[in-house]
């Protein structure tokens, strides 16, 4: 062994090769810097690292044969003065092994940022807003501090943030950090406390195990424009705690900072904490003037731009398309947010909103959604609307809407549209197994739907008949008479099986169980359209507390158009819609069902058209299947009542006496199996 030490001194291998791995090291520094300043690809510093890699053994095995002059390579003999003898080929053949085994070493050693890598551990972590010690206000502080920090470790794809959402509810929680990571169902959380010390923020965190042993603890002592110095070093230290694997994209993104203007972020942060609720109108309305407040005070604050273009996006279509105005406004603020960081998830996600929702371009959609999910993968807001659309178009992917929503709930367990979402994919993609587990692993009170109507579900999966529901509630009944929610549930079993009579029957009970008459009268209102399909006009009239019609003064209100239209008074229930302003899709539908009543079908056409040409939105085809079938316009009806959206929805159409005259056809007796709906002539229906 000693000879071979000797013979790689006297050829200098030991000193060439320390010459290539230093000006190796000096290479990969230098294209980190200017890589990273252009914005290159990880691919080109990784190919990088591969061919010096790769080089390092083919130099060695120059620097065995040939001594480096300034004459330039010269052929390095053997001891005895022989080119090559049979000891120096096996010591060759040593130092190459050697320096092959480097090399590989040397790919990993370079990988990353140089953080120990556990690839196939995914962590849940919940990020709780740091409870604020004090008489002042500053909890948008606390919450835009702890926002940050999970929208940034939301990129790494080892990591499951729980949305803020969720995290909030427990900001001041006197729940034991157990019983908290219990709840949100993570294996970390992140914990703290805020005070004012002078014109300072006083900022103690610690990172906490599920068992309650702390991992690391840190106090920090900030002034209130420094919060991103806090963000990346708590960041570093999640990471470095759980020891996750990092690209360099990633880490380049913790250390972004959105702004520098101390007054522009506290107006994000205001309007961050308003739209994380991803629920309510107003509260979003509220977040947009923050965001413009913070876009006016730094026009080049990307995130601010990407805020306001998804609270746009919200409120143009919350009625329908009420504000094309606004709309347009959001895909100009989303298109901003990318001139200025064209790694922002959330403005790719309004854009695929946008192209799915109003331009109907699927595959423009998808491209959108996918790269911001690429960009963030643990975005709820994005994988929600995601969900939607995928289990929504025409092409539509259950799979993927279920595998999205799944992680969405995972993610943000106590958000309503989110628990809301999970339960109809779960009934739309007939997922029998997820259903069973949902209602095996929460509590009463954490389910959208009624429990009843989840159970009543589970039974029609099980068996593949909708009437096995019927069974199921009857026998709910007996031992539980006293429960409105039951006779809601058997009544609009009772109505997907055509029986109006049974449907009346057991809403009534629903009704005269109601626990008071505030719920009464909002339950009748509820069920007053059915009625008046049925005749039951005066019935209607009498669980509404009307004597007179006539007298009423906002009948739109109390009675609506349906009163007038099952009457046959087209021109008054034409006359009310009419009085509406806005041109949305529900408002479109109703004057097409008046207009075809009074023959004037060139103008349901027009309207339609306008519906599929995009000047209407349509993200709910029931209208357009009513529309349809009264205009005995039997392609088109069936074409729409087999839309995705229908599929789980087979009972809420077949009780309307608008499909009468279609009922014996194939095509709807098609329709009828695939909802587990009896055929026409099968009138055994439990009783």
């Amino acid at each position: 062994m000693s000879n071979f030490w000797d013979e790689l001194k006297r050829r200098n291998v030991i000193r060439e090769t320390l010459a290539y791995l230093a000006v190796a090291w000096v290479l990969l520094e230098v294209s980190t810097v200017v890589l990273d300043t252009f914005n290159a690809p990880d691919w080109i510093s990784q190919t990088l690292i591969i061919i010096l890699a790769i080089g390092l053994p083919i130099w060695v095995l120059i620097s065995w044969a040939y001594k480096i002059t300034l004459k330039g390579f010269e052929r390095v003999s053997g001891p005895g003065g022989e080119i090559a003898d049979k000891s120096s080929r096996k010591n060759l053949f040593i130092t190459f092994v050697f320096a092959a085994i480097v090399a590989v070493g040397l790919i990993f050693a370079f990988r990353g940022i140089g953080l120990k890598i556990r690839e196939d551990t995914q962590y849940a972590v919940a990020i709780l807003p740091p409870r604020f010690i004090g008489e002042n206000n500053f909890d948008w502080f606390s919450s835009g501090l702890a926002s940050d920090i999970r929208n940034k470790i939301s990129r790494v794809k080892n990591l499951s943030p729980t949305a803020m959402r969720s995290a909030s509810r427990y900001q001041n929680s006197e729940k034991l950090i157990t019983e908290i990571a219990e709840d949100l169902r993570v294996n970390y959380l992140l914990d703290g406390e805020i005070r004012m010390n002078g014109n300072l923020f006083l900022i103690d965190l610690q990172l906490v195990k599920e068992n309650g042993d702390v991992v690391w603890s840190e106090q920090f002592m900030v002034p209130k424009g420094s919060h991103y110095q806090v963000s990346q070093k708590v960041i570093e230290q999640i990471i470095e705690s759980l020891e996750v694997n990092v690209t360099k994209e990633e880490f380049g993104f913790f250390s972004r900072e959105g702004t520098q203007d101390e007054k522009a972020w506290e107006s994000f942060a205001k309007g961050e904490k308003l739209i994380n609720n991803l629920h309510g109108l107003d509260l979003y309305r509220k977040a947009s003037e923050h965001f413009k407040e913070a876009i006016r005070l730094d026009p080049e604050f990307a995130e601010a731009y990407a805020g306001l273009a998804v609270c746009q996006n919200f409120d143009a279509a919350w009625y329908a398309d009420a504000n094309k105005g606004l709309l347009k406004e959001s895909v100009i603020n989303a298109e901003k947010a990318l001139q200025l960081d064209s790694t922002s998830a959330l403005a790719h996600a309004v854009l695929g909103i946008y192209n799915w929702r109003w331009k109907r371009d699927s595959q423009k959609a998808r491209e959108y959604y996918d790269t911001a999910l690429d960009l963030d993968p643990n975005n709820v807001y994005i994988l929600w609307d995601y969900a939607w659309a995928l289990s929504a178009e025409w092409e539509y992917d259950l799979d993927r809407a279920l595998s999205h929503i799944n992680k969405a709930y995972q993610l943000d367990p106590f958000a309503e549209k989110v628990i809301w979402m999970k339960e109809r994919i779960m009934w739309q993609s007939r997922d029998l197994k997820g259903l069973e587990t949902y209602l095996e692993s929460q509590n009463d009170t954490a389910f959208y739907w009624p429990i009843e109507r989840l159970e009543g579900n589970l039974e029609v999966l099980r068996h593949r008949d909708a009437r096995s529901r019927v069974t199921y509630y009857l026998d709910k009944i007996n031992s539980d008479s006293l429960n409105p929610q039951l006779y809601w549930e058997i009544a609009d079993v009772y109505w997907g099986l055509n029986r109006g009579d049974k449907w009346m029957e057991y809403k009534l009970k629903a009704l005269e169980f109601a626990p008071n008459e505030k719920e009464r009268i909002e339950a009748a209102r509820r069920i007053r359209e059915q009625l008046y399909q049925l005749g039951h006009f005066d019935k209607a009239l009498e669980l509404l507390g009307i004597d007179d019609p006539e007298n009423i003064e906002e009948p739109e209100r109390v009675l609506g158009w349906w009163y007038y239209y099952h009457k046959g008074d087209y021109e008054r229930a034409l006359s009310i819609m009419n009085g509406r302003t806005d041109e949305g899709m529900w408002n479109s539908y109703s004057k097409c069902l008046i207009l075809t009543r009074m023959g004037r079908i060139d103008e349901v056409h027009e309207i339609i058209k306008r519906i599929h040409e995009d000047e209407i939105e349509v993200w709910d085809p029931r209208p357009l299947v009513q529309i349809y079938a009264t205009l005995g316009e039997r392609d088109s009806m069936y074409r729409w009542l087999n839309h995705p959206i229908n599929i789980g929805f087979g009972g809420g159409h077949n009780g309307n006496p608008v499909f009468d005259p279609y009922r014996t056809e194939p095509r709807y007796r098609d329709w009828l199996r695939k909802h587990y709906l009896p055929q026409p002539e099968d009138t055994i229906v439990p009783e």
